[in-house]
């Protein structure tokens, strides 16, 4: 049975205060119940989360999603998070996809994809995703995300993931986002090299190993082969050591480029290969590309900490708004960083939240004692306000 929550927290509620300017009274208690709930609450499906922090009917929560298009949100979203964290040139707008596994057959825009952990076709929503990350930062934040449908999907039309790509690093330009375009060898094509450089972005888009170059004029190899004869460099990032060269040759429908090639110590085996137009050394390539996983975390926090893939709706735009709820949820918490409390909190007990997990069981405590209680702790009762934060915070999968 879902725990009754005393109230939404201030360092929740301070950072969707923005929000109610797009968003009429009524609007604004759905979203805020939404959000709030995405974040404290253990069970993410929209009954569990209205039962907690709603004393409403849950269908008014599912007429909400169900009839309103909030895409405008993203837009106010990413200009509130852009004062307070503002991007930069030599950051990286990582663009990737995850898949949102589903069981029921009647939701809209689902159908069978490759699943990136299985290696089969399952049934699910495929979710491409914009993330801006810096190698100096610890927290980055989500640009949008699209929703991808099938060819045999009659109802909404295809596109192609390369194409919903470039569409989101045009979004990203018109709405300010700066960053180099980095992703993996899912989005490369001739096409999108060639965009790219019209649009004199700088990238680093991964390549298939089956890719073909010619360096120095010799005949056309696989990158495998090419790298066989290349003196790698070890670079130790984050207490990881790495390998890494690169070369310039010619590609096919390309032109004169720059390819880098890196793993890590000890994976031989799993070389990875970027295109990059950066004219920078190759350690410091390797950092942006180490940075790279940060989407990664990003998918699986949003998953396993925002409910990303445990939404029940079934229409299309209820999806969407699912889908943009949690990006707006994840925003809050990284803001929720620079509020006073926590601010001083990290101060106190000698170090700041790190994770997004860290964050999400803070905030639930928040929700369950009040605010009040936890800045009468800090200030009354600070070493069993430790105790606490240890037992129930900081400790991964703790329950509050």
């Amino acid at each position: 049975m879902n725990i009754r929550f005393k109230e939404i927290p201030r360092g929740i509620k301070k950072y969707l205060r923005p929000y109610r300017q797009l968003l009429t009274k009524p609007q604004y208690a759905h979203f805020s119940t939404l959000i709030t709930g995405l974040i404290v609450n253990d069970n993410k499906t929209l009954q569990e989360i209205n039962d907690a922090l709603s004393e409403k009917d849950q269908s008014n929560l599912n007429r909400f999603l169900n009839n309103h298009d909030l895409s405008a949100l993203n837009e106010l979203r990413l200009a509130c998070v852009q004062r307070a964290l503002p991007t930069r040139h030599d950051g990286l707008l990582i663009i990737d996809d995850t898949l949102a596994h589903k069981t029921g057959k009647h939701m809209e825009g689902a159908g069978w994809h490759r699943s990136g952990v299985s290696k089969h076709k399952e049934w699910g929503h495929c979710i491409v995703n914009s993330y801006y990350a810096h190698p100096e930062v610890s927290f980055g934040y989500p640009i949008t995300a699209d929703i991808f449908t099938n060819k045999d999907n009659l109802k909404y039309t295809y596109q192609p993931v390369k194409r919903i790509a470039l569409e989101q690093v045009a979004y990203a330009r018109a709405h300010k986002v700066k960053g180099i375009v980095c992703a993996d060898s899912l989005y490369y094509a001739d096409y999108v090299i060639h965009a790219l450089d019209d649009t004199k972005e700088k990238y680093l888009l991964g390549a298939p190993s089956t890719l073909k170059m010619s360096v120095d004029r010799k005949p056309r190899a696989a990158l495998p082969e090419q790298f066989k004869q290349e003196s790698f460099s070890r670079v130790q990032i984050q207490g990881r050591g790495y390998y890494v060269a690169s070369v310039r040759g010619s590609i096919r429908g390309v032109g004169l480029r720059r390819v880098v090639c890196s793993y890590r110590e000890g994976h031989e085996d799993d070389k990875k290969y970027y295109v990059t137009n950066l004219e920078c050394l190759d350690k410091d390539l390797l950092r942006l590309l180490v940075c790279r996983w940060r989407i990664e975390c990003w998918h699986r926090e949003g998953k396993q900490q925002l409910g990303f893939e445990d939404y029940q709706v079934r229409k299309d735009r209820a999806v969407r708004n699912v889908v943009l709820a949690v990006l707006i949820a994840y925003t809050v918490l990284v803001l929720s960083l620079l509020h006073p409390t926590l601010c001083r909190m990290a101060e106190r007990i000698g170090r700041p939240l790190r994770t997004i997990g860290e964050l999400c069981r803070f905030m639930r405590l928040a929700a369950r004692h009040g605010w009040r209680w936890i800045t009468r702790a800090l200030r009354e009762q600070l070493e069993e306000f430790k105790e606490i934060l240890s037992r129930e915070v900081l400790v991964k999968n703790a329950k509050v």
